[in-house]
């Protein structure tokens, strides 16, 4: 009885609701320190080594999946997914999906110089990490990664050499790769490990770009790999109409900056997909340029350029991406000849009523007439007509020539096709 009252005297109790730090559980094995509610998409989810979780209000979503897309942060491959029990949402069934955050870190200011050790530790570095282990097993590429290895000779000689992680006694094939001596070897084993944290000096004067991991520069000498501490979880319900709500859970702390946007939010992509159309309809030889000098964009975003929109719209081949993808959704067949033919046989938006004759002949030349049904109506009453011969609106080898006819009664052109 007295240990008893021993022990509750050298308990310490809050004094006072302050001194209470609250933990929300979102399953039995998951808590999390902040909740924050949102019924739009956040770019750059905060996160905490306590956990924050984003509940995403997703009635009336199309796809629940948006809550995510206009992430940042570039998750990594899937590393964990089950059905669990959400206890925050009310004990409903929801499907957890687990990722990593993957960025790069560039090192872009040392000189490029094989007197320079460090230079010539990251180039064996990346190219052991782009080569690939020759050995198969049953028809299946080894997919053992590399590793530092030695041989110690019987004159007590050793030498050094990337080899594969899956290597056993007597299989052959597999990586080697021969180390010069002008290599770090304990920069090249940090490398490889993955323990690699960079220059402590301070201050320091080297230049990092974060880059995303689908960046087109991941093959660039300078280039290392920096794996991230923060887990993602995807918290998703199995009903979403009885229980609307979807979660992002992010724990950890990020060990480099915020990567800058690349991914344009899907409020501005629907938006900007609209315009396109609108700009598809009124010329169907629309380009970036014509978008950019236009005032469609003063139309629908109410700003004069599109990099006022979002960041990412910096960059034009964003730009030029959506154009192509709406152009190709429109005319799957380009907008030539093949793309005529295309419409023609299928008579996609009543293309038919327009284009009234299309011929191929023996001789390779191809013939195609282009109407409407009111100037077919006129053609009947004409008593003569104009041929433009000198006007050309496609390209190419095509000849085009316009029919012009001139109502003296009314001074009206009524006829041009």
């Amino acid at each position: 009885m007295s240990s008893m009252m021993n022990m509750l005297n050298n308990t310490r109790l809050p004094e006072s609701e302050d001194d209470v730090e609250e933990i929300y559980y979102i399953t039995k094995q998951m808590t999390v320190k902040t909740i924050i509610h949102s019924l739009t998409p956040i770019e750059y989810p905060p996160t905490s080594k306590e956990g924050v979780a984003i509940v995403y209000h997703v009635e009336g979503w199309n796809n629940v999946e948006e809550a995510y897309t206009d992430i940042q942060y570039s998750m990594g491959k899937p590393c964990g997914q089950h059905t669990s029990t959400c206890s925050y949402l009310g004990d409903v069934t929801i499907e957890k999906k687990d990722r990593t955050c993957q960025d790069l870190q560039l090192k872009v200011n040392k000189e490029m110089s094989e007197d320079n050790i460090e230079n010539v530790t990251f180039a064996v570095y990346l190219a052991a990490f782009k080569t690939k282990c020759r050995y198969m097993r049953d028809g299946v590429q080894c997919a053992g990664k590399p590793i530092l290895k030695c041989l110690k000779r019987k004159d007590n000689t050793t030498t050094y050499f990337i080899g594969c992680s899956e290597w056993n006694f007597n299989e052959k094939f597999h990586r080697f790769i021969n180390i010069k001596e002008n290599v770090d070897l304990n920069l090249l084993r940090q490398l490889l490990d993955g323990l690699y944290e960079g220059e402590s000096e301070e201050p320091t004067n080297d230049c990092y770009t974060i880059l995303p991991n689908s960046s087109k520069k991941t093959l660039c000498w300078s280039i290392i790999q920096k794996t991230c501490g923060v887990k993602y979880s995807k918290i998703i319900p199995l009903d979403i109409k009885s229980c609307p709500y979807v979660i992002l859970i992010s724990k950890g702390i990020h060990s480099h900056p915020p990567p800058p946007p690349s991914r344009v939010p899907l409020t501005i992509r629907s938006r900007l997909q609209e315009l396109i159309h609108q700009a598809n309809d009124n010329n169907s030889d629309i380009t970036p340029t014509h978008i950019m000098t236009g005032n469609l964009i003063k139309t629908y975003f109410g700003t004069d350029y599109l990099s006022e929109v979002h960041s990412s719209l910096n960059n034009n081949d964003h730009l030029r991406y959506y154009v192509d993808k709406i152009q190709k959704e429109i005319h799957p067949q380009g907008q030539g000849l093949l793309g005529v033919v295309y419409n023609y046989s299928r008579n996609i938006n009543n293309f038919c009523d327009y284009v009234k004759r299309l011929e191929f002949f023996k001789d390779g030349n191809v013939l195609i007439i282009c109407t409407t049904p009111e100037q077919l109506s006129e053609w009947k009453k004409c008593k003569h007509f104009q041929i433009d011969l000198s006007f050309k609106r496609v390209a190419g080898e095509i000849n085009e020539f316009k029919v012009n006819h001139y109502n003296t009664e009314h001074n009206l052109k009524t006829l041009n096709f």
